[in-house]
């Protein structure tokens, strides 16, 4: 399936707008004076009178619960009727928010006025003392701002010191994620509790039966998890089911999860899930894809290598390499999961705003802004930002360029997973153009002297493959423009071939006369 471009559909055109924003205002205006509707009323009426508008905004909430962009073509038939609700709905509640706060301030003021035009000297007198005050409060504002600055400097240069001696840091972010993480725990904890299991009426974990991989034929059969739907206070639940290999069409739509662990084996503790209604344990980083992959809205099947192949027969083992190759070619999308991480939401912001520089200016304001971001001075929050960005283009999972070339360029949809963040192949490939536009050796420059004593490994593993990347697409589409402008389909394959054959043509007679 090819996929869905959004940068090519321009949002919230003044047409869109001017055409279902009267519409919205009039609707309110006759909630609020003809009928004379309580807010929730005139939001359940909206939901009555308007459904295909309120349809489109609950197809497209439940498409981002999914966590997948691509989620959304399942969902929304029309990305344009998607504008049309959002601009009908938020001018329709804006317009009910603003006549009920600006009618009582009307009238308030208007009895102000009325007050001060019968008791004029009152009046005057109430108005000499509302500049005094105003001119006392904005000396003690003044003063307040200043220390409020003093502290928020002594704050992050702290901050920033604690940061660059290693010390791990306590700020907001760190503190939800934390937060986060032990929620999650205290989930487990109760998932796996007896009594929670007798309350619901099911076995608790303990007494579940160990799993164990039923054999099958490597050479013609494959394992494909079926992840169940998420429910509260329970384990990541899911079974393996085999199916042919040699025969497609009885393989259903799968996913390829394709992923590089951080950690060695044995560094942290093997988490609990349910398999095939036994109880399994596996890494934690393989628990949390799991759980991320968990859809609210029906099972999920993919092909992950760490639970699809038994490891321990010999056999399957030898034909990992070739089963993996076979499963890519055939997936009906890729993710590339790199895993959960404090930074990953700040380096997936410096990748939201190049892009976004990029469709709104050009590739030249896209690369200034980074010059910014790593050369003139900044918080400690910026630093976060940049550190989270190096971490992402410097995953281990860039670092085998095959298996980055196969995903990348291959038929199937792509979807890369980083912390919440999901983005699109067609989405990363602006990025390859930013690497191939900037200076190398500014950034290098600016970069290591930020690192100081932590390091720098240069050029980030994702780099030269991004710059690739982009170049390829940049040939593919000229390519495709010279097909469709002369019509050469066939002249263009032709000449393909007939290169290649000269070109083997000429290096075996450069073998021959070296013989």
């Amino acid at each position: 399936m090819p996929e869905m471009l959004y940068e090519r559909h321009p949002p919230f055109s003044w047409a869109t707008i001017s055409g279902h924003c009267w519409v919205s205002l009039l609707h309110a205006l006759l909630m609020q004076f003809l009928w004379r509707a309580s807010f929730l009323t005139a939001m359940a009426t909206f939901c009555f009178a308007r459904p295909f508008h309120t349809s489109s905004l609950l197809a497209w909430l439940a498409a981002v619960a999914t966590s997948d962009p691509h989620e959304y073509t399942r969902a929304l038939l029309d990305v344009t009727s998607l504008d049309k609700a959002i601009v009908a709905f938020i001018s329709y509640v804006g317009a009910l928010v603003a006549l009920r706060i600006v009618i009582p301030l009307v009238l308030f003021l208007y009895r102000i006025l009325a007050f001060v035009w019968a008791h004029l000297l009152l009046g005057v007198v109430l108005y000499l003392g509302m500049l005094v005050l105003m001119a006392v409060l904005g000396e003690i504002a003044d003063v307040m701002i200043q220390r409020a600055k003093y502290r928020i400097e002594n704050y992050t240069w702290s901050i920033r010191n604690e940061y660059y001696s290693g010390r791990p840091l306590i700020t907001i972010r760190s503190f939800l994620y934390r937060a986060w993480n032990s929620l999650l725990a205290y989930e487990r904890r109760l998932a796996t509790s007896k009594r929670i299991a007798r309350l619901l009426g099911r076995k608790s974990y303990d007494e579940l039966p160990p799993f164990t991989f039923s054999p099958i034929n490597p050479a013609s059969q494959v394992r494909l998890l079926e992840i169940k739907s998420r429910t509260f206070l329970s384990l990541p639940t899911a079974n393996l089911v085999v199916y042919n290999i040699e025969d497609n069409t009885s393989i259903p739509p799968y996913e390829v999860v394709s992923f590089t662990p951080t950690s060695q084996p044995g560094d942290e503790p093997l988490l609990p899930i349910v398999l095939n209604n036994r109880r399994h344990a596996i890494s934690s980083e393989t628990h949390a894809l799991l759980h991320r992959l968990s859809y609210f809205f029906g099972p999920h099947l993919v092909w992950i290598d760490a639970l699809c192949v038994n490891h321990a027969d010999d056999e399957e083992k030898n034909l990992e390499k070739e089963t993996g190759e076979t499963m890519l070619q055939n997936a009906h999308r890729i993710l590339v999961c790199l895993g959960e991480s404090l930074l990953a939401n700040l380096g997936v912001s410096v990748v939201n705003t190049l892009i976004l520089s990029i469709w709104h200016n050009d590739i030249d304001s896209a690369v200034e802004y980074f010059y910014a971001l790593c050369e003139y001075p900044r918080s400690a929050i910026e630093d976060g930002v940049l550190d989270g960005f190096r971490a992402m283009m410097d995953h281990p999972w860039f670092q085998d360029s095959e298996r980055f070339r196969k995903v990348m360029y291959c038929d199937a949809e792509v979807t890369f997973l980083y912390g919440n963040e999901a983005l699109m192949k067609s989405y990363l490939m602006h990025i390859g153009a930013v690497f191939e536009a900037w200076d190398e050796e500014r950034v290098r420059v600016a970069l290591a002297r930020r690192a100081g004593n932590r390091g720098l490994r240069w050029p980030p593993r994702a780099v030269p493959l991004f710059v690739e990347y982009a170049k390829a697409e940049k040939r593919k589409e000229v390519l495709q423009k010279l097909k469709a402008m002369f019509g050469m389909e066939g002249f263009f394959q032709e000449m393909g071939s007939l290169m290649g054959r000269i070109r083997a043509e000429g290096v075996s007679g450069d073998e021959g006369e070296g013989a």
